[in-house]
């Protein structure tokens, strides 16, 4: 039975979420709370820097919910599959991956992370910066899905 350690707000945890549905897999989700000492003791065993979310299949536990969708899709498919199995064809997938969560997702984590966590002011140093890095990623975004359903 698969685990999945996360909570339905993060935006990573989703990612691995929207992959368990697709695949149909069985699967319990464990809801943590990193504000509560005890989720995080539990995280920082799970996953080297304590983050989330993680999956466990069994012995194995896995980081990072990129890995986790190819984990799922190569050991727990579904009807369709997440990634084309030829590697070469795969690494648009991937690319595309990889560029919303460093693009968008890290920017707006900046965001998050100065109002929740840093001093006073944080969020008006950090909020520009972090939203003209997302302006030039959903360009890049609306470019590549013109014309696309």
């Amino acid at each position: 039975m698969l685990e999945l350690f996360g909570h339905p707000l993060s935006s990573y945890t989703q990612k691995v979420l929207v992959a368990l549905y697709e695949t149909g897999a069985d699967f319990t989700l464990r809801t943590v709370d990193l504000s509560q000492p005890e989720d995080r003791a539990l995280m920082q065993s799970l996953e080297p820097m304590g983050r989330m979310p993680a999956l466990r299949d069994g012995d194995r536990v896995l980081s990072q919910s990129s890995l986790m969708i190819e984990w799922l899709d190569r050991h727990h498919p579904g009807p369709q599959r997440l990634l084309d199995p030829d590697p070469d064809a795969s690494l648009v997938a991937r690319q595309w991956d990889r560029f919303l969560d460093f693009q968008v997702m890290q920017m707006m984590q900046q965001i998050v992370d100065a109002r929740i966590f840093m001093g006073e002011g944080a969020e008006d140093r950090v909020a520009p910066f972090a939203r003209a890095k997302l302006e030039l990623a959903y360009a890049a975004l609306d470019r590549r899905l013109d014309g696309r359903d």
